[in-house]
């Protein structure tokens, strides 16, 4: 098993690196760049302000069938149908519900109708990650892996072309969600195609009794996913909100970072999304799981801690790279953002571990926990410290659910923690935070100190053994099962 996890984990990487980089640099920074700062602040804040009523639309559903559909295949053939119907409602209730809100918070017309396409954005995502939540069930990781990228590729094809195209001068924030719409629109013709090639169909139906019987056993999950939704997303919206003067610019400096937060958590979503099946499924057949999660667990907390420590020291040369009217208050922003990074890591590997247990209370728990201080936090720090208390509340916010995670699954499950992989971790993160730092330093030539700190931190890695070489060496031999 630990050998298809790092070959599942090589693939997925993978596709998502040959595509999702350009994506976030190549496009989404240079719409940002051409629209303005101002522009792309109220696209982010409505963008935000769309995925905190997601969980309407998903009602915990795609985490329920991934777990479900792991531990039973039979299970796609005797409930998509009464799924299929029941996100259709779904889907009205949250565009309804999104916009209503939108009328009371007093936003204009203008801004309305954008939320509006973003909404329907969000229904179209919404279904493709409920097909593709199939596929991963049944394991087909390679065929979810490629589908995990097409419509950013799509986006990269189109947004491309009107970024570059003639018409250029004339591009605006419209025209890039019109291409995201169009995108998603045919990912979800090709998922779905996909899905009913391996599934026998059932046209939707009207089954009161199945779709009740659905709902109550994905509500814990539809809960948990409103709550984190709320803390991971309500910082957009509220610096937007908050902040009548600036609002717009401010939301638009912590996007700026954001969206580099946001693309190296591609990786833990990576991990997360493998990772629920297979642990689904050894859960359910009563086998060890320690060895999966702590493998997954140290992979990706050194890749966070090598990630974190070159965000903070190469803050400014990163930011003023990216972004053309960038100063030294972005750069602090994305230097105290990045931290965060090893918390949601944390989440993403625990996490599920514990929705596929079924802890539903303990993680539910958590997250009521965490959006309530995350709410707190954004409250108090944000008028003074505008983006920069953002990101301070957004770093405190997921320390505290990580730590409330591992707690968790220490306290819920038989796991043992001993103290030596643990003290070994902290020596490699000194270490290789020392090495980044002291080497930043050492010429004018900043790749050359950036490539001798890398090194220092990978001798490390391997030297105390937190990444065993030849798992790395082997990983792409094993094939996927």
């Amino acid at each position: 098993m630990k050998k298809s996890f790092y070959a599942n984990i090589a693939f997925l990487l993978f596709v998502n690196l040959l595509v999702k980089p350009f994506w976030i640099f190549g496009i989404d920074r240079t719409v940002q760049n051409t629209v303005g700062t101002d522009v792309y602040g109220l696209y982010f804040a409505l963008f935000n302000f769309s995925i905190l009523f997601q969980i309407i639309l998903d009602f915990g559903i795609n985490n329920f069938n991934n777990r479900a559909v792991a531990q039973n295949q039979d299970f796609i053939s005797r409930n998509l149908s009464d799924i299929l119907t029941l996100k259709l409602l779904l889907a009205a209730a949250y565009a309804a519900i999104t916009i209503f809100c939108a009328f009371v918070l007093n936003y204009s017309t203008e801004q309305i109708v954008l939320l509006a396409l973003l909404t329907a954005g969000q229904v179209l995502s919404s279904f493709i990650l409920y097909l593709r939540s199939n596929l991963s069930g049944l394991h087909y990781f390679k065929t979810d892996g490629l589908l995990s990228v097409l419509d950013k590729l799509l986006m990269i094809i189109l947004c491309g072309f009107l970024l570059w195209g003639p018409w250029r001068q004339e591009f605006n924030i419209r025209w890039f969600v019109y291409a995201q719409l169009i995108s998603l629109l045919l990912t979800l013709i090709v998922t779905f195609s996909l899905v009913a090639y391996h599934v026998v169909l059932k046209f939707p139906r009207w089954n009161f009794s199945g779709i009740k019987s659905i709902m109550q056993r994905t509500y814990p999950y539809a809960l948990l996913g409103l709550m984190m939704a709320v803390y991971y997303r309500i910082d957009g919206v509220m610096l937007e909100r908050m902040l009548p003067d600036d609002g717009t610019f401010e939301a638009g400096v912590y996007a700026a970072s954001y969206r580099l937060l946001d693309a190296v958590n591609m990786l833990g979503y990576l991990f997360a999304s493998l990772l629920l099946p297979m642990f689904a499924r050894l859960l359910s057949e009563k086998k060890e799981v320690h060895e999966l999660s702590a493998n997954a667990m140290k992979t990706i907390l050194a890749v966070a801690v090598f990630t974190t420590a070159i965000s903070f020291n190469y803050r400014h040369e990163i930011i003023s790279l990216l972004y053309h009217h960038s100063t030294e208050y972005w750069a602090d922003v994305f230097g105290i953002l990045m931290p965060a990074f090893i918390g949601v890591c944390t989440v993403y590997i625990y996490g599920s571990l514990l929705t596929a247990n079924g802890s539903m209370k303990a993680l539910n728990s958590i997250a009521i926990s965490g959006m309530l201080f995350n709410i707190a936090l954004n409250y108090f720090l944000i008028p003074e410290y505008k983006a920069l208390g953002a990101t301070f509340a957004t770093l405190i916010t997921q320390t505290f659910v990580a730590i409330a995670h591992v707690y968790a699954v220490k306290k819920i499950l038989p796991f043992t923690f001993s103290s030596g992989p643990f003290f070994r971790f902290l020596l490699f993160t000194a270490g290789c935070g020392f090495s980044i730092t002291v080497t930043y330093y050492f010429s004018d030539f900043k790749l050359l100190n950036l490539a001798a700190g890398i090194s220092g931190g990978l001798i490390l890695l391997f030297f105390l053994k937190i990444v065993a070489l030849k798992d790395v060496m082997g990983l792409l031999k094993k094939e996927v099962t």
